[in-house]
C-alpha cells in the first residue's frame, strides 16, 4: 500500500507502520515520507508538525473536483489549523444529518402476502 493510503481496520490501536485516523500531530521528522505525501492538508504549519485525518465518527469522501456532485463543497472547513477548506481534500464538512419522514402504505400488505413486512406500530 502506498504511503498516506487510509485502510478501514477493525482494532481499537493501529498496525506496525500505520497510525489511527484520529487527528492528532505528528513531527514531519519523524514521519517525513508521510509529510511528503499529505503535508499540511489536514493541518499544522510543517515546522516540525503535522496532522493526520481525523475519521472519528465520520465518513470518508473524495473532493468534489469539478463533477458537481457536492453542492456544499465549498462551503467545508479545516479540521485543525492550517489545514485544507472548500473543495480540498483535507477539509471537513459539518453534520449534514436532517430529520426525515418516510410514508408507508401499510393497505398493501395484506394477510395472503408472506413477503417481508414493515412493522408500522
Amino acid at each position: 500500500m502506498p504511503v498516506g493510503s487510509v485502510l478501514a481496520y477493525a482494532a481499537p490501536t493501529a498496525p506496525d507502520g500505520w497510525l489511527l485516523c484520529d487527528g492528532s500531530h505528528y513531527s514531519k521528522d519523524t514521519y517525513p515520507r508521510l509529510f511528503a505525501i499529505i503535508g499540511t492538508q489536514f493541518g499544522g504549519n510543517g515546522t516540525p508538525q503535522f496532522y493526520v485525518p481525523d475519521l472519528r465518527g465520520r465518513v470518508a469522501r473524495g473532493v468534489d473536483g469539478s463533477a458537481g456532485n457536492d453542492p456544499d463543497s465549498g462551503t467545508r472547513t479545516s479540521q485543525a489549523s492550517g489545514g485544507n477548506t472548500g473543495n480540498n481534500v483535507g477539509s471537513v464538512q459539518a453534520d449534514a444529518l436532517q430529520g426525515h419522514v418516510h410514508d408507508i402504505d401499510s393497505s398493501a400488505l395484506d394477510s395472503t402476502n408472506e413477503g417481508d413486512r414493515i412493522s408500522t406500530e
